[in-house]
């Protein structure tokens, strides 16, 4: 305890010198508790304390909207003394509440305040699970096709996230070289088979090198036309 409520403590106990019963009535012990409520600082004042800017993720309106939306504001958000019994008052509603003993009319306005109350006190606050999850779903989008399948192995993501993710991309594989140019009649590329490829809906294609240059282009097997056949129609 720091040395102002001590002193708030010593002030009290000497206004009630010699009134003994008044000392230890609970007006009395209520007047200490409050006398040290005020000496004391503010939860986010404390040293070391980390006030932070959006406690799970609401800003200033949210948390004022939670706190004014409550049936006493004032307390709720009061020193911690206040706060604490009205916490205390908040949660034995509830339980007479699920008992039939309570009036359900004020329940929107208790669930305010102690959705207030979680807000601006739990020590989980600076964890926002929503910026985790979209940092995560960035990661995944840059992974590659192989990286997914390991993960899939290992368990870190289900079949459906798999399969939700980026297509396998195409694969090149090895083709037999020839010296035929072939052209492709919609753009004029005349060009050698350097490899072929098949989609993953089973389309077949090949990689065209440009002839005289290191220019590569890939098309469907039906647009190719020896070039050859052309000039001899």
């Amino acid at each position: 305890m720091s040395n102002e409520i001590f002193e708030a403590i010593r002030a009290h106990v000497e206004k009630h010198a010699g009134k003994e019963r008044a000392t230890f009535s609970i007006a009395g012990i209520k007047a200490l508790l409050e006398a040290v409520a005020v000496s004391s600082p503010e939860p986010a004042a404390l040293a070391g304390a980390e006030v932070v800017a959006a406690p799970f993720g609401l800003y200033e309106p949210h948390i004022e909207t939670l706190r004014s939306n409550g049936l006493k504001p004032e307390e709720i958000s009061g020193n911690p003394v206040k706060q604490a019994e009205r916490v205390r008052e908040l949660l034995h509603w509830f339980v007479r509440l699920s008992r039939g003993s309570a009036n359900p009319k004020w329940m929107r306005e208790h669930a305010f305040e102690l959705a207030y109350y979680i807000a601006t006190t739990d020590d989980r606050a600076a964890i926002d699970t929503h910026a985790i999850e979209k940092e995560a779903w960035l990661k995944g989008v840059k992974a590659t096709h192989v990286e997914r399948e390991q993960m899939l192995r290992l368990g870190f993501i289900t079949e459906s996230e798999f399969a939700a993710a980026a297509p396998r991309p195409q694969a090149v594989v090895a083709a037999k070289l020839d010296s035929t140019i072939y052209r492709v009649e919609h753009d004029g590329f005349e060009g050698t088979v350097q490899g072929s490829y098949m989609t993953r809906e089973g389309k077949r294609g090949v990689v065209l090198q440009q002839v005289g240059t290191k220019v590569v282009h890939v098309y469907g097997e039906k647009w190719l036309a020896p070039a050859a056949q052309e000039g001899g129609s």
